[in-house]
């Protein structure tokens, strides 16, 4: 498996991940985006996030803060691609934090699996 920096021509394919309805449920800005709101994100994103894609876009592997998020393709879920992203990942970014929302128990499943460990909890109203 290998990841590429994100370029802007990925930009619609993030769009789609992101407004995946499974996806949207699990995310801190739950409702849909529009591709202008998307746009003006992805253009200050691509200066300001380390963003990666995952093998032939199979998903998008975020790192801003030394906080890391991870999206995959729902064609390509519970595969083993999520892992391997994550591990080449901390091979770069050894001391991360991922942020996971209450009830989305793959996400922390995966993230456990990668060597993650609960600290603590974060609420969400809304």
């Amino acid at each position: 498996m290998k990841l590429r920096k994100v370029t802007k021509d990925d930009c619609w394919d993030l769009l789609r991940w992101e407004n995946v309805p499974v996806t949207q449920k699990y995310t801190f800005n739950s409702k849909t985006i529009s591709r202008k709101e998307h746009l003006k994100w992805f253009k200050k994103a691509l200066k300001e996030i380390e963003m990666y894609i995952i093998g032939d876009k199979i998903g998008l592997v975020k790192i801003k803060n030394n906080s890391v998020a991870i999206i995959i393709d729902p064609a390509y879920r519970n595969q083993g691609y999520g892992i391997e992203a994550l591990n080449l990942i901390k091979k770069k970014h050894p001391k991360l934090i991922a942020y996971v929302l209450f009830g989305n128990t793959n996400s922390y499943k995966l993230f456990k699996k990668a060597g993650f460990k609960k600290i603590g909890y974060i609420l969400k109203n809304g």
